[in-house]
């Protein structure tokens, strides 16, 4: 027989947590509060871990700006961003 080894994970909520995981639980068709806590409890750390798993882990490795400001009248950017001079100023 193979046997789980289990550990107590001891929670405190106030009543207006409790009832909205009620709520939630409900929401989501669970039968059982403590079963669907669970659940979610399980996925959610499973999420934070793969999103840790994708970020860089050296501090020197910086994320690249997702989007960076467009330069205006045609001028273009060197990879740091910064736009050259080459719009010609109209008054």
């Amino acid at each position: 027989m193979a046997s789980k080894s289990r550990s107590a994970l001891a929670l405190s909520f106030e009543q207006r947590e409790i009832d909205l995981l009620r709520a939630a639980s409900r929401a989501q068709g669970a039968g059982s509060l403590s079963e669907w806590a669970h659940q979610v409890l399980l996925h959610a750390a499973a999420s934070q871990l793969a999103s840790q798993a994708n970020e860089p882990t050296s501090p020197s490795k910086k994320k690249s700006a997702s989007s960076r400001p467009k330069c205006g009248c045609g001028a273009t950017a060197d990879p740091k961003g910064k736009c050259d001079g080459s719009c010609i100023m109209r008054f």
